[in-house]
C-alpha cells in the first residue's frame, strides 16, 4: 500500500511539474542568442542556398519602444556557382509584449512594425496575419511541450488551413522562446520549390533541439559519401568518407571565405577534426583531389 501511494505521489508531482513548466510563458531572449538557419529556393540547376547564423547585438529605440537588433553572418550560392560570403549584416529588430505573448518585428527594408509571433493561441486557432505568415494560411492542430535545454517550452504544431489530415510535425511548428522551426523570421510555409529550416538555436548554453544539453539530430550531409558526426560540435567531430580517398585534401573555410584549416593527402576513411582555435560559427568543408572539388558540406562550431 505504501509503495502504491509513493508511486501515485511521484506521478502527481511529475504531472504538476510538467504542467507548471509549460504554463510559464518563455519569451524570446534579448541577448546571448544565436539561430543557425538555412534557406533554399528554385528548380535545379538554378537553386539558391543561404546558410547563416542570426544573432542579437545591441538595442535601439524606434518611436517609443526599445528593440533588439538582429545581424547575420553566412554565405549564399546560386546555381552551383561560387560561395558569396557576408558578415554582420543588419537584418531587422524585434520587441516583445510579454503580457500579450506577442513579438513584433521591423525588417531591414521596412520602417513599419509588423506582428511576428502571437503565442496566445489555442488548438483550432488560425495564426494571425504576420510578417512571417502574410498569407494567413496556418492553423494550430496541437499544443504540447518540448525541451529547450533542460526547460520545457510550449510548442504549437501547425498545418495549412486547407489540410484536414495533417499530423503534428516538429518541422512545421512554432516554439515559445525560440520562434519557428523554419527559422526566426522566414515565412511559415511548407516548401516545395522553396523553404527554410532552423538547424538549431542556442541561448546561454541552452539548445534546441536537445535532450537536456545533448543534441538530438546531426545536420545531415547533403552530399553522398560523407558523414559528419556530431555536427554541430564544440571540440572535435568525426568525418567518415565512403570510398577510396587517397591523396585527397580537406580544407575548411570560414564565413569570409578564408582558409582556416587544411589536412593534405588523406589516406584514411575516418578523420577526427579538431576545433583548435576556430571561433564558433558556420564553416564550409571541402574535399578536393588534384584541384578538383569532390564534395562540399558545412560544419557548425559552438562554444558549448
Amino acid at each position: 500500500m505504501k509503495k502504491q501511494l509513493l508511486i501515485l505521489t511521484i506521478l502527481f508531482l511529475t504531472i504538476t511539474v510538467s504542467q507548471g513548466q509549460t504554463n510559464v510563458y518563455h519569451p524570446l531572449p534579448d541577448s546571448n542568442a544565436t539561430w543557425y538557419e538555412h534557406i533554399y529556393g528554385g528548380v535545379p540547376p538554378n537553386v539558391y542556398y543561404n546558410d547563416y547564423s542570426l544573432f542579437i547585438s545591441g538595442d535601439t529605440i524606434i518611436g517609443s519602444y526599445s528593440y533588439h537588433k538582429l545581424y547575420a553572418t553566412g554565405y549564399w550560392t546560386y546555381g552551383g556557382g561560387s560561395m558569396n560570403y557576408y558578415s554582420n549584416e543588419y537584418r531587422g529588430s524585434f520587441r516583445q509584449d510579454t503580457l500579450q505573448k506577442k513579438v513584433f518585428f521591423i525588417s531591414d527594408t521596412s520602417l513599419h512594425e509588423e506582428l511576428l509571433y502571437d503565442f496566445n493561441l489555442d488548438v483550432g486557432d488560425t495564426l494571425p496575419e504576420a510578417y512571417n505568415n502574410y498569407y494567413n494560411s496556418n492553423k494550430v492542430i496541437e499544443i504540447d511541450s518540448i525541451l529547450v535545454g533542460c526547460v520545457y517550452h510550449k510548442i504549437f504544431y501547425l498545418a495549412p488551413l486547407s489540410d484536414t489530415g495533417y499530423l503534428p510535425n516538429e518541422e512545421y511548428a512554432i516554439i515559445e522562446g525560440v520562434g519557428s522551426t523554419l527559422g526566426l523570421y522566414p515565412p511559415i510555409m511548407m516548401g516545395i520549390e522553396a523553404g527554410s529550416q532552423l538547424y538549431y538555436f542556442v541561448y546561454n548554453g541552452q539548445y534546441y533541439p536537445t535532450t537536456c544539453g545533448v543534441f538530438v539530430p546531426e545536420i545531415e550531409s547533403k552530399n553522398l559519401g560523407i558523414e559528419i558526426f556530431p555536427n554541430p560540435f564544440s571540440t572535435t567531430t568525426t568525418i567518415k568518407i565512403n570510398g577510396s580517398m587517397n591523396f585527397t585534401d580537406l580544407t575548411i573555410y570560414n564565413s569570409f571565405g578564408q582558409q582556416v584549416k587544411q589536412i593534405k593527402n588523406i589516406s584514411r576513411q575516418t578523420i577526427v577534426l579538431h576545433r583548435d582555435n576556430m571561433p564558433s560559427g558556420i564553416y564550409l568543408l571541402q574535399l578536393t583531389r588534384d584541384n578538383e572539388i569532390l564534395t562540399t558540406d558545412k560544419i557548425i562550431i559552438t562554444d558549448n
